[in-house]
């Protein structure tokens, strides 16, 4: 026998403990017992309490915008009642006169006309047109 196993007999042979054999059957009826599972009443206990969580920020102001706070929602603002607008349905063909001929003039003032090489003179700034860009008549 090993050195340890024989300190440990000796040992356990002058030890005295009280009720000995009600520990010794205490221990036993634990090993063979079936382990014990945790009850299954938890998991709607969790689910109800997070629907409720939920049903807090979707009923409650403070909280939904602190939650969207949280997420970046800063500015987005939900308020019950508001309706969607309906749709207009638009006719798919139109028809236009071909006879007709109209000129738009536009309605911006804009200043006199100006060349080209007036305009760089004033701003100071080159031509941007790009260099294989046709020439235009002045």
């Amino acid at each position: 026998m090993i050195d340890l196993e024989r300190s440990l007999e000796e040992l356990a042979g002058r030890i005295e403990i009280p009720g000995e054999q009600w520990l010794a059957d205490d221990v036993l009826r634990h090993i063979d017992a079936p382990p014990v599972r945790p009850s299954r009443s938890r998991v709607p206990l969790l689910a109800g309490l997070v629907a409720a969580a939920i049903v807090v920020l979707i009923v409650l102001p403070g909280p939904r915008r602190a939650v969207a706070r949280w997420l970046g929602f800063d500015s987005v603002r939900i308020e019950p009642g508001v309706t969607v607008p309906t749709t207009v349905t638009v006719p798919t063909t139109v028809t236009v006169p071909t006879t007709a001929t109209s000129t738009i003039e536009p309605q911006i003032d804009l200043g006199p006309a100006v060349s080209l090489r007036e305009a760089e003179a004033r701003t100071g700034m080159p031509d941007p047109t790009p260099a294989d860009a046709p020439e235009e008549e002045e």
